[in-house]
């Protein structure tokens, strides 16, 4: 993988549960699953994913910082505001 984020999202049963989205490398292959099981296994079930997203691009500042809150926003459906400190509000 080039990079990888992790956001928290409300959970009926555990309060709040984990999902993440990776961005592999140009020609590779990320299969979500595996990223799932392999968390589950280094860092216990209990950090184990929801889900984990594949995508081409993650929202970055203009300092190169991914921009959680965006993409929480994003997953949640919720309106995203204020997009001027995005330097690739396309990743949205």
């Amino acid at each position: 993988m080039v990079e990888a984020a992790a956001i928290g999202v409300p959970d009926e049963v555990k309060g709040e549960a984990i999902v993440g989205y990776a961005v592999p490398r140009p020609g590779a292959a990320v299969d979500p699953a595996a990223v799932c099981a392999t968390v589950a296994e280094v860092l216990g079930p209990a950090f184990r994913p929801r889900e984990v997203i594949v995508a081409a691009e993650l929202p970055k500042t203009q300092s190169g910082k991914i921009v959680r809150r965006l993409i929480r926003q994003k997953y949640l459906g919720e309106e995203l505001g204020d997009l001027s400190t995005v330097a690739n509000p396309w990743a949205l």
